[in-house]
């Protein structure tokens, strides 16, 4: 009995600390459903969606710059920004439409879903 008390008091109480680390990594969601005066709406949630804009002071000397090359590639960078831009602002669009249609699909079986 003593043998087996001293083999459980020597064992590791945490044997997947070795192969993960101790900080759990939560994934924020894009998207929330919540019944508001008793319709379900689904909104982009805001810690998902970063706000995102082109200093405009930044964006101002680049259009006065000269042709040299360093403007041309300031000008570059400044249009893939605005692109990057624009595709966020289209992705969650389009996250926003399919949740809501989602939502709108699933209405009659939330409506009728047990409440907790």
């Amino acid at each position: 009995m003593q043998g087996a008390i001293g083999l459980i008091q020597h064992l590791n109480p945490r044997p997947g600390a070795a192969v993960t680390s101790s900080h759990a990594g939560y994934v924020a969601p894009d998207i929330t459903v919540k019944k508001i005066r008793g319709v379900w709406r689904a909104e982009l949630t805001a810690t998902a969606t970063p706000r995102l804009g082109i200093n405009r002071e930044y964006e101002r000397l680049i259009r006065r710059g000269s042709d040299s090359a360093d403007n041309k590639y300031l000008q570059d960078k400044l249009q893939e920004a605005r692109w990057f831009i624009k595709s966020l602002n289209s992705r969650n669009e389009t996250l926003l439409k399919v949740a809501r249609a989602i939502v709108d699909r699933q209405r009659a079986f939330s409506s009728t879903a047990p409440r907790r």
